[in-house]
């Protein structure tokens, strides 16, 4: 029996867990419920060795559309406060640069402000020809909080963060592809199906292989080659020692597909 919550459809088909952000009609804006919601599933899927890849997508016309400004007129912190929550724990983008298994963005609709730093915390991303990016913050005075100047440069380079950030425009799928936001697009009907086709090759891997080389992926982002070297040398030998990896050895002498037990 699969999880419930009042933002979230989760599914569930073997190893693969569907997420999709369930607020139609504010375009899946962010607010508080929602973001507690996606930390509790995210910290339950952490824990849960059954799932290996995750998806996440929306809704209707959008994949997210960043953070529900109705509720932020409200919003009462100071700036100290706000500093400490979303550098800390309780702030959803921090769960996903934590989070060891792969995620997959299918991106349905509009991604904007925060929904467009939801996609790009995602490990892979894939777009619907529908799909919008944008960091619309500079708009109201304001630019992006949520990872985009630490993720986007790492993902599409400086000069083209700096035009998405200081302009706020829109670019669509094809262009987000073209520099590299996102992997591929598809047709609206086929984005679901592509993005399970894709999740079900990575669910058939070894799961502490694929936790292992995204941690190492990862803690190597932003050193130096000796460092990153280093770090990717010494993952490589944990996994290395994985019962998975003699299976993996075996199947390929004997010409036959590996069946991990994901140990």
């Amino acid at each position: 029996m699969g999880l419930t919550y009042k933002h979230i459809i989760y599914q569930k088909k073997g190893a693969i867990v569907k997420l999709a952000l369930n607020r139609p009609e504010v375009l899946n804006a962010i607010n508080f419920e929602l973001t507690s919601e996606l930390i509790n599933v995210f910290e339950l899927l952490r824990r849960d060795d059954n799932v290996k890849v995750v998806i996440l997508t929306g809704t209707g016309r959008a994949f997210c559309t960043g953070r529900d400004l109705k509720e932020f007129r409200e919003y009462s912190a100071t700036a100290i406060e706000d500093w400490e929550m979303r550098q800390s724990g309780r702030f959803l983008y921090g769960q996903l640069e934590d989070f060891e298994k792969p995620i997959i963005a299918a991106v349905n609709g509009y991604a904007l402000a925060g929904g467009c730093e939801l996609a790009a915390a995602c490990d892979i991303r894939f777009a619907s020809e529908t799909a919008q990016f944008g960091l619309t913050e500079i708009n109201l005075g304001i630019f992006p909080g949520s990872g985009a100047t630490y993720l986007l440069p790492r993902i599409i380079g400086k000069s083209r963060t700096f035009r998405l950030i200081f302009t706020g425009d829109m670019i669509d799928a094809f262009e987000a592809e073209s520099i590299g936001l996102v992997d591929e697009v598809f047709p609206v009907d086929q984005l679901e199906s592509s993005a399970e086709e894709l999740a079900n090759k990575i669910a058939s891997k070894s799961l502490p292989a694929l936790k292992l080389a995204k941690v190492a992926v990862n803690q190597a982002d932003g050193r130096d080659i000796k460092a990153g070297i280093t770090i990717n040398a010494a993952l490589r030998a944990l996994a290395a020692t994985a019962e998975d990896h003699k299976r993996g050895l075996a199947s390929f002498f004997n010409k036959t597909d590996p069946h991990f037990q994901d140990k």
